[in-house]
């Protein structure tokens, strides 16, 4: 069996970023330019693309808001985060599971922890 074993990757200018097959923002997009992310992998489901994130077959996970629910980050949230990955919407914040809004209207991002910081900053 695979353990989980994320990259720890924490240069951007080496990141293979986890992206909707469908719909990648205006927003992800232009990151990915600012940072110099040479990789973006196409995937379709949240959990997919967070599972290639735990599994370090990619180095992280950004979706910067509008058609994720929070269900769709839940049990992927509690697997990443075993794996010593940080989950946050793009602001910072962790996610709450004590609402009624559904939508993540603040996306999600998933990566190490010193990953993320620079991704935050970026968006």
């Amino acid at each position: 069996p695979r353990l989980l074993c994320p990259s720890g990757q924490t240069d951007p200018r080496r990141t293979r970023l986890m992206v909707s097959r469908s719909r990648v923002s205006a927003t992800t997009k232009a990151l990915a330019e600012r940072l110099e992310i040479p990789e973006l992998i196409p995937c379709g489901s949240t959990g997919v693309k967070i599972a290639h994130v735990v599994r370090g077959d990619a180095d992280a996970y950004v979706h910067s808001g509008g058609n994720v629910m929070l269900w769709d980050g839940c049990a992927p949230e509690a697997i990443a985060r075993a794996a010593g990955l940080e989950v946050t919407d793009t602001l910072g914040r962790a996610l709450s599971y004590h609402t009624s809004q559904l939508e993540l209207e603040h996306g999600i991002i998933v990566a190490s922890p010193a990953l993320a910081k620079k991704l935050r900053a970026a968006l």
